[in-house]
């Protein structure tokens, strides 16, 4: 059955963010969390994260849907997951680029089981400027980038056929 709602996958990408995370640093502690009621900064403060490689963490008043945390021994890296229950428009994706570009995430995803919407197909595949998902440009390095995909609700993962943009790891 279709989601009828967004606030409706999100215990489903949360449970896939949480695997998806474990397998990458299998080594790491990681939590997942709703994020989109409660603002960043409030969610590192009620988990008693303090992430000292992010000394401007009490800045980030934002309402990401799915939060990520990867906790190292004194660092804390974020992954994000915004969720759309339509297809994805340019909106969405400048949103979660303005998130992107203040919290600096290690990974960072846009997903909606509709895709994207005629005009960011458009933009992205047909004219490639694929550049708009670039939030992080460190010197010497290939840029961090907003990948947008199509959920797969009956596999509960990305439909990785249609993640854009193509050719970058994900993390």
């Amino acid at each position: 059955m279709p989601y009828t709602s967004e606030k409706e996958m999100y215990p489903d990408i949360i449970n896939w963010l949480q695997l998806f995370l474990k397998q990458r640093f299998s080594s790491q502690k990681v939590i997942v969390k709703d994020g989109s009621r409660t603002p960043l900064k409030r969610i590192l403060q009620d988990e008693n994260l303090n992430p000292q490689n992010k000394p401007e963490w009490l800045t980030f008043d934002i309402l990401v849907d799915i939060c990520g945390f990867i906790i190292h021994d004194n660092a804390i890296e974020f992954a994000f997951v915004e969720c759309k229950n339509k297809a994805i428009n340019l909106l969405d994706v400048s949103q979660l680029l303005g998130y992107s570009k203040v919290a600096l995430p290690i990974f960072s995803c846009i997903v909606s089981p509709f895709g994207m919407s005629s005009d960011v197909a458009r933009l992205l595949v047909t004219y490639n400027r694929q550049d708009i998902l670039e939030y992080r440009h460190d010197k010497g390095k290939q840029a961090q980038s907003i990948f947008v995909a199509t959920w797969s609700q009956e596999r509960q993962t990305l439909d990785f056929a249609t993640l854009i943009p193509t050719g970058k790891k994900l993390i």
